[in-house]
């Protein structure tokens, strides 16, 4: 659909940046960003409006209780009883007029004017107006509130899952958790194979190597450039974060032996593994997960990065037993299923599920699943567990248990990683070896 640009219309990339919002919010922020994006493309987007979207969403929901403490002053009502609609208009000027230097402040407080209207609330618009100014006058006499020494309020994440940080790892850890999961994020990709398509980008500057962060990692610095490159169609690079990666490169391989992938989708790992195999070994790999969905994303990607003669199969890992029987596998990789608290620099949204609430239902199925991956592995066969989660409960304690509970695997290793620590997000994983 055609957008028309009058003086009476506000802008588009601020009307998709409410609707998005406003959808989030409604599904309990369990949509990620980029999902509830696409839902909402009724209007065709030039770049240039879709990244300034975008970039309205996710520093909104990156410093939403700051934004909510500085707007306070303002106004005679919490934001949250109010309108939703007027709450995320007032929510995404403020954040523009805070974070944003590109735009003017005029036409910030103009636009969530006209907004008021596009949304069907002429009567808001007096309101709206004067609030964002108040706001303003406020910030140039320099008598805004002093930034709030609650860390929730000062990072913006909500108070029970800062306790639960602190509690877990004391508060001088949770600032920097908090303060990296608050930086503008940056996307990664895995270099499979060092092509002259490769060296191009790499030449152009549209990737940066980061052999800090593994020796094919690169930092990717013009996304536009490397999506639509020879490279990127080609297979010769993947879009990965550092920390998936270095996992990848980390599972133990045994020759000609049989490997499973448990929740294998959207195959990052898996193609990880494959190039590893090439190179070293001759593998039977096997790649399941419960999701359909994801899985017809999986083969597009393996068809993309050229991998055959895997098994690729639709099942929830928690069958898997009943699929393939007892000592199928030499190496099963469980990359469980968790509240994903480490990626939350990279998904904003995450921070306001109810991720501490469905941990309790997530921990349980992640034992489930390990306790089919035990009874699948063959002796002296390596089970990997990982999450990108960095929070006790699925990490260290879920460790603490395995080793309890099966007294014929044995610890191998194990990485725990909270989000920035050297440079990585989030996660953790844990190899064990079953013993005869």
């Amino acid at each position: 659909m055609n957008f028309v640009k009058n003086k009476n219309n506000p802008s588009i990339a601020r009307i998709i940046a409410i609707n998005v919002l406003k959808t989030l919010e409604l599904h309990n922020f369990d949509k990620h960003i980029d999902t509830a994006f696409s839902e909402k493309s009724d209007y065709e987007l030039d770049a240039r409006d879709e990244a300034l979207s975008k970039a309205i969403v996710v520093t909104s929901l990156k410093h939403l209780l700051l934004l909510e403490y500085n707007l306070s002053p303002f106004l005679k009502y919490e934001l949250n009883k109010g309108n939703p609609i007027i709450k995320w208009i007032l929510i995404t000027a403020t954040a523009q007029l805070m974070f944003f230097d590109s735009v003017p402040d005029y036409a910030v407080v103009n636009d969530a004017v006209l907004l008021c209207n596009w949304f069907c609330f002429p009567q808001k618009e007096a309101f709206v107006n004067g609030v964002l100014r108040e706001w303003l006058r406020a910030r140039d006499e320099k008598t805004l509130l002093a930034p709030p020494e609650k860390l929730s309020t000062l990072y913006s994440h909500p108070p029970i899952l800062t306790h639960r940080i602190e509690t877990d790892f004391g508060k001088e850890v949770t600032e920097k958790i908090l303060k990296w999961n608050n930086l503008p994020d940056q996307q990664y990709a895995r270099i499979r194979f060092v092509s002259d398509n490769v060296k191009t980008l790499l030449e152009n500057g549209f990737l940066e190597k980061r052999v800090e962060l593994g020796e094919n990692i690169c930092e990717i610095m013009q996304m536009s450039e490397v999506l639509s490159s020879p490279a990127m169609k080609e297979g010769d690079i993947y879009i990965m974060r550092p920390w998936s990666a270095m996992v990848a490169s980390e599972i133990p391989l045994i020759k000609n032996g049989k490997i499973l992938d448990m929740c294998a989708a959207p195959g990052g790992k898996t193609i990880a593994i494959y190039d590893r195999c090439v190179e070293t070994n001759n593998m039977e790999i096997t790649a399941i997960d419960a999701s359909e969905r994801r899985l017809k994303t999986m083969k597009v990607n393996l068809k993309r990065s050229k991998v055959k003669n895997i098994r690729i199969g639709v099942l929830d890992g928690l069958n898997a037993y009943s699929e393939f029987g007892s000592s199928s596998f030499d190496v099963i990789l469980l990359d469980a299923p968790c509240s994903s608290l480490g990626m939350i620099r990279r998904n904003p949204e995450i921070r306001w599920r109810n991720c501490l609430s469905e941990m309790e239902e997530l921990v349980k199925v992640q034992r489930a699943l390990f306790e089919e991956a035990a009874c699948m592995v063959k002796t002296n066969g390596y089970i990997m567990y990982s999450v990108c989660s960095f929070m006790l409960d699925e990490t260290i304690k879920q460790r603490e248990y395995f080793c309890e509970k099966y007294f014929s695997l044995q610890f191998v290793k194990e990485r725990h990683n909270y989000p920035g620590q050297d440079g990585y997000d989030g996660g953790y994983y844990l190899i064990m070896q079953k013993r005869s």
